[in-house]
Formats: C-alpha cells, structure tokens, sequence
C-alpha cells in the first residue's frame, strides 16, 4: 500500500509537469509571434545560455547538473521546434484569410 500512495503522489507530480511544460510552450510561442512581429531571430543564443545558468543555481538534487543540462536542452530544442511549427500555421492560416477575401 505504501508504494501504491507514493506512486499516486509521483502520477500527481507528472501531472503537474506535463501542466507546466504546456504552459511554457504556450508562451514561447507567444514570445516568437512578438519576435516575429518585430523582425527579431527566434533563437537566442545568449538567452538560452542564461536559462541553463539560472536552472542550474535553482537546482537542489538530487538531480545532477549532466542530466539536467541534457533536460534543458532537449526543452529548448522543442521549444524552438513547437514555436516554429506554431509560426508557420499562423502564416498560412493568415494567408488563407487573406486569399478568401
């Protein structure tokens, strides 16, 4: 029963994240549309880097920094992706719109 209840409390954890990756996702793409707007590149080199520093400062273990510099970077690495994917629809549904009228 003991590891039943720890398990559950593990599903809610995994839920939680799948919550907040989302939730980040959303605004990543949120900030490419805004950078796209203004003519700005989509990857920053020295932002994703900042974002590497500051989980590794956050970071408590005991997951070690390898394995969450390899989290950080398969993250932004999607990030980019599903922001870019996002971009494209948007400008062919805006193309479409505009060929309608």
């Amino acid at each position: 029963m003991e590891v039943a209840r720890r398990r559950k409390r593990i599903d809610a954890a995994d839920r939680a994240l799948v919550r907040l990756l989302n939730q980040r996702m959303r605004m990543s793409i949120d900030i490419g549309r805004l950078k796209q707007s203004r003519g700005l590149p989509l990857y920053d080199a020295a932002r994703e880097r900042e974002i590497l520093r500051r989980a590794r400062r956050a970071n408590g273990g005991p997951l070690d920094r390898r394995a969450l510099h390899r989290f950080y970077q398969w993250l932004l690495a999607e990030s980019r992706r599903i922001t870019s994917r996002a971009l494209r629809t948007q400008r062919v549904t805006s193309r479409n719109h505009r060929e309608a009228r």
